[in-house]
């Protein structure tokens, strides 16, 4: 029963290094102090719900880690300690337990926002059920709250060195260098006496077993029994004396173990194998402190002075001289039927690998030190070998025979013929390429002969039979075939250095010639694809026929170079082309386009540049590339892909300038400027990570992939939006996160402004229509009006002249030329006559106008005043211009001053004794009008009205109301007074004369 306990494990975990005696290498990337590590000594990492890596130095402090930079939070930043010894995680709250307590940090912040000093370093910080453990050199804590509570007050843990905290089944059990105890009872020995060591650095369950490891004891095996668990005295070998820093199980099932001087094991679940990863697999340090993995299926290696190492997992193994073939520079390759590798190196000759031995065939052992460029299995599994100047060779598997003629034969069950004399072998010896046809004959392409054909006739020994191909038609064998093969239609595909494409059907040869399409001359490499499509390589890049036509495609198509030097398909559908600059994996679309998965030194292809023509696809579907820095092989079937894209998360959310603090989700209508700033994390290839957004309400799609991080939206209208951004590496995008927000609308756009405004608008609607209606009937009214004024204008201006001139004066002044007649003072008679007749005519004529001008007024005025004073008496009279009066501008209605020129006359120098009479005319410019100014120097209004003059007439006299309806008439509107008699008197107050005052508007 024992033993088959121990089969049954050892059939799980057994150390079987089946690397098909050459070790590959492995794409380790390696992170310390010069890349930006604090510090080489790593001793725990942890990772936040952001993706960011967190770890733990030994005198750097904590590390944050985004899988391109590094930021560092030291006792600066408020950390206790700079020497962190374990670290755990919950959401974006990191724990740090370091030589002077516990530090909590928040991711988000970059920040301690805690401290719990302890006078004792905390060792370690586990998470068990929910509930987080901090195990120090003394005490045993439960994090409760915002507070350490230990757990039992009676544990002192000082004469033990902590090392693993673990539950078994119901019991918590710390394992230390004095075995493990429970923790409620450190009396409690759970490990049996009988073991070598006591000293268990790690524990761990796996596949139904308990493994322990030691301190310089390797890996003890438990079993489950009973209540209890038995030790598998049958430890693994490998492990004997080795000290095992850390056990580690990832999300696979497979079992990492690290040591302190043998770097890391991994034991793979699915292939049942080991394999060892140290210093000559590029791990940067053997002394290994811990191992975590992160989101994305990636393996964290800390060590102890190598910083961190980064495993993914490659897609890609690759092989070099290290791994123990025999030249870097690979020729060709190829995976026999039977699983042996068989690869054609600089190093001369070829190498045949499997599973229990390394064979090199070159000179030294029956072969040649030459180049080998083809290597080929045909149906009957010969493999066949072509060389650069040595000819030919075959290697076949002999079959053990009980013929004692041929026991020669029998010592040795791998033959390789030799066909390098010319004798058997009509060639110039040169040989690059093989195909077989359906009926198992072998075609040779050779430099120089042309294709040799080669029948077979397997026996215990082969006998081969070759001879130079002969072809009807026009064409003529190419003598450099650079590359062929049967295509589905079991054709002959050339691809020739001098002649482009050559076709061999049913024994006759024809060389591509498609119209309207050119194919170059020189064709290197040449594939079928999976719908019969036809790739070639050639100076003008990648060809590809389809359907009669050639599409090239190059960089500008996607390609990462123009330089082809292998083409591979495979069986899904692919089709694989070497460069310089690695490998592309295409897909031909419906529109003839490619869709190119690029791999590089990123991707895990290390060899970087292919070498020509060596690749080839084994039974398997693995794919072997050959290249100037080694052999890299693609393992589809491995590749367990990542259900977990990029993590993306906003940076800030700016309004404007300023960042907003909370998730704000009501705006302002002027506050319709938003920028977003967000990043994310990717460790497995940060530098491919694109995002895309959408602004919902704004956007109606998704924004093309772009490498931009921020993004603004400016002067937003408003509404309800939600802006949603992702990230993605290829075809893989994260769950959008989103921000919510709305912008208010202006008060001018609110309901109820608009209620109010088309209220407002309806009553001042018709308060415009009322005012319009009200407005016509006043036009109407106020045209009626103007009729009216202006007929009673009419009458007013045929009443003013009726009155102008009076009835006595030109009786008298008829009178007093009759006198001058009848006195015979014939010349005066004359001259007065005349001026009586020019008065006569400037009122006439005058009063066929509205206006005339002040000079026409003038002269009226002085003929009227030469008459008036020869006529009735001797005074004097003046007319005055005040300089800027405009003479000539028609101002004034006719005879407008005349009467009251008259009426100063008769009235006012009426019974003057003391002083001779005077009459006083001015024309002055005023603002806004002009000012007209009769004086006269006579007795004045009070001594007319004693005289019992006819002071009503003075004032109220028919002609001048008519004057003073004229004046209003003329200057309505107007701020200044039309009309004004001003009483003139001496410094005594006795009265010296009258002026009349008349504006006229300007």
């Amino acid at each position: 029963m024992y033993f088959s306990q121990v089969k049954i494990f050892l059939s799980i975990v057994f150390f079987c290094f089946t690397l098909i005696l050459i070790g590959q290498e492995t794409s380790f990337k390696s992170f310390s102090v010069r890349e930006g590590l604090a510090q080489s000594q790593v001793f725990s990492i942890t990772q936040d719900n952001q993706g960011y890596l967190w770890m733990a130095t030994q005198g750097g402090g904590l590390c944050k880690f985004d899988g391109k930079e590094f930021f560092t939070i030291t006792i600066s930043e408020g950390l206790l300690s700079n020497t962190v010894n374990a670290l755990s995680s919950s959401g974006d709250t990191i724990f740090a337990g370091s030589n002077n307590g516990l530090s909590i940090l928040s991711s988000k912040r970059n920040s301690v926002i805690r401290s719990i000093p302890l006078s004792e370093p905390v060792r370690i910080l586990k998470k068990i059920q929910k509930q987080l453990y901090v195990v120090t050199d003394q005490h045993i804590y439960t994090f409760v709250g915002d507070s350490l509570q230990r757990i039992t007050e009676e544990i002192d843990l000082k004469n033990f060195i902590p090392e693993d905290l673990f539950l078994m089944d119901t019991r918590l059990i710390l394992s230390t260098n004095k075995g493990m105890v429970s923790i409620s009872d450190l009396s409690d020995k759970i490990l049996p006496e009988k073991i070598e060591t006591k000293h268990i650095t790690k524990v761990v369950s796996y596949q139904g077993k308990l493994l322990m490891g030691s301190y310089g004891k390797g890996i003890l095996v438990f079993n489950k029994s009973g209540n209890g668990y038995d030790l598998v005295k049958d430890t693994l070998e490998m492990f004997q004396d080795l000290i095992i820093t850390e056990i580690f199980v990832d999300r696979r099932i497979n079992l990492w173990i690290g040591t302190q001087r043998k770097g890391v094991y991994r034991y793979d679940a699915n292939d049942k194998k080991w394999e060892h990863f140290g210093e000559n697999e590029g791990l940067s340090n053997d002394h290994v402190k811990c191992i975590f993995e992160d989101n994305w299926n990636q393996i964290w290696i800390g060590t102890s002075g190598g910083g961190v190492n980064q495993y993914s997992g490659s897609q890609f193994l690759h092989y070099t001289e290290n791994s123990g073939l025999n030249g870097d520079y690979i020729y060709s390759v190829l995976k026999s039927k039977v699983g042996e590798l068989w690869v054609a190196t600089s190093g001369g000759g070829v190498m045949r690998i499997n599973d229990t031995m390394n064979y090199v065939y070159n000179g030294k052992t029956g072969f040649h030190d030459v180049k080998v460029k083809a290597l080929f299995e045909s149906k009957n599994q010969l493999i066949w070998i072509g060389t650069e100047g040595k000819g030919m060779s075959v290697y076949f598997r002999r079959s053990e025979s009980k013929d004692l003629k041929r026991e020669i034969f029998v010592q040795s069950f791998d033959t390789i013929l030799n066909f390098d004399s010319g004798k058997l072998f009509p060639s110039t010896l040169w040989v690059n390429c093989f195909a077989e046809d359906k009926n198992g004959e072998i075609y040779i392409s050779t430099l120089g002969d042309g294709l040799i054909k080669a029948k077979v006739m397997l026996d215990t020994f082969p006998r081969i039979f070759f001879n130079k191909l002969k072809v009807r038609g026009r064409g003529e064998i190419s003598q450099r075939i650079n590359h062929m093969f049967f295509n589905s239609k079991g054709d002959l595909i050339l691809a020739t250095n001098d002649k482009g494409i050559g076709i061999l059907s049913k024994g006759e040869l024809t060389y591509l010639n498609i119209e309207n399409s050119t194919v170059p001359n020189k064709i290197t490499s040449i594939e079928e694809g999976a719908n019969g499509e036809l790739w070639f390589a050639s100076e003008k890049g990648l060809g590809c026929i389809i359907e009669d036509s050639v599409v090239f495609y190059r960089k500008i198509s996607g390609l990462s170079s123009n330089n082809i030097y292998q083409i591979q398909s495979d069986h899904l559908g692919y089709v694989w082309v070497g460069t310089e600059k690695g490998v592309d994996r295409l897909k031909l679309l419906p529109s003839k386009d490619l869709e190119v998965k690029h791999f590089g030194a990123e991707e895990g292809f290390t060899g970087i540049e292919t070498s020509l023509n060596a690749s080839f696809l084994d039974s398997e579907n693995n794919l072997w590339f050959g290249t100037v820095n080694g052999l890299s092989v693609y393992q589809p079937k491995k590749i367990e892909k990542t259900n977990a894209p990029p993590v993306v998360f906003f940076n800030s959310i700016k309004l404007f300038y300023d960042t907003l603090f909370s998730e704000t989700s009501d705006l302002e209508y002027h506050q319709n400027s938003l920028s977003f700033s967000f990043g994310s994390v990717f460790l497995p290839a940060p530098d491919k990570v694109k995002y895309q957004w959408k602004l919902k309400g704004f956007d109606s799609e998704w924004s093309e992939p772009s490498d931009n991080s921020s993004i603004t939206y400016s002067n937003l209208r408003p509404g309800s939006y939600v802006f949603y951004v992702r990230a993605g590496v290829g075809e893989d995008w994260s769950e959008p996160i989103q921000f919510s927000f709305a912008i208010k609308k202006p008060y001018w756009e609110e309901s109820w402004f608009l209620i109010m405004v088309w209220g407002g608008g309806l009553v001042v609607l018709i308060g415009v229509v009322l005012l319009f209606v009200n407005r016509s009937r006043k036009r109407g009214r106020e045209l009626r009006d103007k009729l009216e004024m202006e007929k009673s204008l009419i009458e007013l201006e045929q009443k003013a002249l009726r009155l102008q001139m009076n009835p006595h004066f030109i009786f008298n002044s008829l009178n007093t030329i009759q006198h001058l007649i009848i006195e015979k003072d014939e010349k005066s008679a004359k001259y007065y006559l005349s001026k009586f007749a020019k008065l006569m005519r400037q009122i006439l004529e005058n009063s066929r106008e509205r206006l005339i001008s002040i000079s026409d007024e003038i002269k009226t005025l002085e003929n009227y005043l030469i008459i008036e004073k020869f006529s009735r008496q001797d005074f004097e009279y003046e007319i005055v211009v005040e300089e800027g009066v405009d003479l000539d501008e028609d101002i004034l209605p006719p005879m407008m001053i005349q009467p009251f020129v008259e009426n100063a006359i008769i009235h006012g120098l009426k019974g003057l004794k003391e002083r001779k009479g005077k009459i006083k005319i001015s024309f002055i410019s005023g603002d806004g009008y002009i000012q007209f100014e009769v004086e006269d120097n006579g007795q004045g209004r009070e001594n007319a009205e004693k005289q019992k003059s006819q002071i009503a007439n003075y004032h109220r006299s028919t002609a001048l109301s008519v004057t003073q309806e004229r004046l209003d008439n003329m200057n309505k509107g107007q701020n200044f007074k039309s009309f004004e008699i001003v009483d003139l008197k001496d410094e005594l107050g006795n009265p010296m004369g009258t002026k009349i005052i008349i504006r006229v508007q300007h």
